[in-house]
């Protein structure tokens, strides 16, 4: 069940310093802007809270961080719901991967997510 939520939005290159700064936070550093992947934060009152990194043409999520202390307030969620939407309605991928650290396993088994190892997959009905 998807539903948008007005605080994510495509990464812009005025995003870099906050974006970078909530992957470093997390140990998940990755040099933003790579081509063949799209970026999006969330962003509340200016701050970016959240940043997920994925590739449109496989469904794989390379990076999900949420900065620590908006960790459990529901950003990763909406994050990852709106990635699925986008890849599931506008590219058509009809299965979502990524590597999941050990401390992140239940989060995204509690989002439907099957694991093999840290390997998590998702399959769109």
């Amino acid at each position: 069940n998807y539903e948008h939520n007005q605080n994510v939005r495509l990464y812009t290159p005025e995003d870099y310093n906050q974006a970078s700064a909530v992957l470093n936070e997390n140990y998940l550093g990755f040099e933003l802007g790579y081509e063949g992947y799209v970026t999006l934060v969330y962003e509340k009152d200016g701050i970016i809270h959240g940043v997920c990194i994925f590739e449109f043409a496989t469904g794989y999520v390379e990076r999900l961080a949420v900065g620590k202390a908006y960790q459990g307030k529901g950003v990763g969620k909406a994050l990852l719901h709106e990635v699925m939407y986008i890849l599931y309605s506008k590219y058509n991928v009809k299965k979502v991967c990524l590597y999941s650290l050990a401390t992140a396993v239940n989060f995204y088994k509690k989002l439907g997510f099957k694991f093999q190892g840290q390997d998590a997959s998702f399959q769109f009905a």
